[in-house]
């Protein structure tokens, strides 16, 4: 495990524009509406969150994306992580 600078973190562009018409699910919105809720729970109760998962090659963001989202949206300026690789 790591701490890592926050802006050197990279998202999947794909998953992040990803999007269902049939069912009208919005990766990003969703995305937003979740991480607000746990913003909120971390600003009332303090919670304490574990590590995201980065791929080591590129610190592709692989899990944690509401716990990254949050965090930067609180101006933490870095994060615990688990860095692996593809191999």
């Amino acid at each position: 495990m790591k701490i890592v600078d926050i802006d050197r973190i990279t998202l999947n562009p794909e998953l992040m524009s990803y999007s269902d018409a049939k069912t009208g699910y919005n990766f990003a919105k969703r995305l937003q509406e979740r991480s607000n809720e746990l913003r909120h729970e971390i600003e009332a109760s303090g919670r304490i969150i574990p590590p995201i998962i980065l791929r080591s090659e590129d610190n592709r963001l692989m899990d944690g994306h509401c716990r990254y989202s949050a965090l930067k949206d609180m101006g933490v300026k870095s994060i615990y992580a688990y860095i692996g690789n593809l191999q």
